[in-house]
């Protein structure tokens, strides 16, 4: 693991960004004024209501947000794409619509040329590895693709595999299928 990685664990992240009154998502640092108390924060993601994203990530962690502010602030979830499809999620939140979000940067091929970077095949040993390096890269290189808005976390995926109905042994085993990934 690289030492930034080291130095800055995902758990102590989280715990700085929700004390700033804010967690995982975009936006909310760009805009003024500040957040008034009693503001309600939208936060808008393409994952469904009942997905184990919103359920186990963003409702606890939007939850923590208004815990930790005394209910100072509120939320409003806009889950299952309400606002917009997965691919719409980035605009939604640097055009206001949300103040935070989740969004999957391969799903708007070519928009975010060097963070593509981060979906390469490549063997990692945990979402949480996948994390730190991607927050290690997006600080070194990747952070001049999203200045309009404040890009709090990124989320590391673990390496995919093909998952089908008939055995591939081989290359040539895949040929004629359709196969479906992001981006």
């Amino acid at each position: 693991m690289c030492r930034e990685c080291d130095e800055l664990t995902r758990r102590d992240f989280l715990k700085g960004a929700l004390v700033g009154g804010t967690a995982l998502g975009m936006g909310l640092f760009d805009r003024s004024p500040l957040l008034a108390a009693g503001s309600n924060l939208k936060f808008s993601t393409w994952h469904p209501p009942m997905s184990r994203e919103v359920r186990t990530v963003w409702t606890p962690m939007m939850e923590e947000v208004k815990k930790r502010s005394a209910g100072q602030l509120n939320y409003t979830m806009y889950a299952g794409g309400a606002l917009g499809k997965g691919p719409e999620h980035f605009d939604i939140v640097s055009k206001g619509m949300s103040d935070l979000g989740y969004f999957t940067a391969t799903w708007t091929a070519g928009r975010f040329p060097l963070t593509d970077v981060l979906s390469l095949a490549v063997w990692v040993n945990g979402k949480d590895v996948a994390a730190d390096i991607g927050n290690a890269v997006y600080h070194r290189a990747l952070k001049d693709e999203f200045k309009n808005v404040k890009v709090l976390e990124l989320n590391g995926c673990i390496q995919s595999f093909i998952w089908t109905k008939k055995p591939v042994a081989k290359m040539a085993d895949l040929k004629g299928m359709k196969l479906r990934s992001p981006g």
